[in-house]
């Protein structure tokens, strides 16, 4: 009983953490190169790690801080091939430039390489944990490293947001 009721709170604040609006709108979306093109498909402010973990016991000190806790963006992203050779983004190499830092993914379980066969689309998500931002600052998803064509590198644009 006691964990069919955890499951059904898991799956409450999911929901409930996935049905509000989008943190965060697509302001311009990367240009395709060679055609490839990595394309924005929403976000979130939270992944299911982090609301897994919040439903763990605390452990050690709790008390309260002064620092303003970071903020979490999961963003979706979809990798289309629609060129010849197979195209490979990984995932660590996606970055967050937000007006005050340059942010690295977090670690989560999902594999880091991502594989688009020419015809394919692949959908993937990526959290990053960042300092808050205020209604109307713009992030840049950046991509430039991140994606691979036929085993040479696709310099692609970043996609920029707008927080909400």
């Amino acid at each position: 009983m006691r964990r069919a009721l955890v499951v059904a709170a898991a799956g409450a604040a999911l929901a409930a953490a996935f049905g509000c609006a989008a943190p965060f709108n697509e302001i311009k979306p990367s240009e395709p190169r060679g055609g490839v093109a990595v394309v924005y498909c929403g976000s979130a402010a939270t992944s299911p790690e982090s609301v897994l973990k919040a439903m763990e016991p605390p452990t050690g000190p709790t008390g309260e801080s002064s620092m303003p806790e970071d903020k979490e963006l999961r963003v979706c992203l979809r990798l289309e091939n629609h060129g010849g050779d197979k195209a490979r983004l990984v995932r660590s190499d996606v970055g967050l430039r937000t007006p005050h830092e340059n942010t690295q993914p977090a670690a989560d379980r999902d594999d880091d390489l991502v594989i688009a066969l020419p015809g394919e689309t692949r959908e993937l998500h990526v959290s990053f944990r960042y300092s808050p931002l205020v209604h109307g600052e713009e992030v840049q998803v950046i991509l430039a490293n991140a994606v691979t064509v036929g085993g040479k590198s696709l310099k692609l644009p970043p996609i920029l947001l707008r927080k909400q």
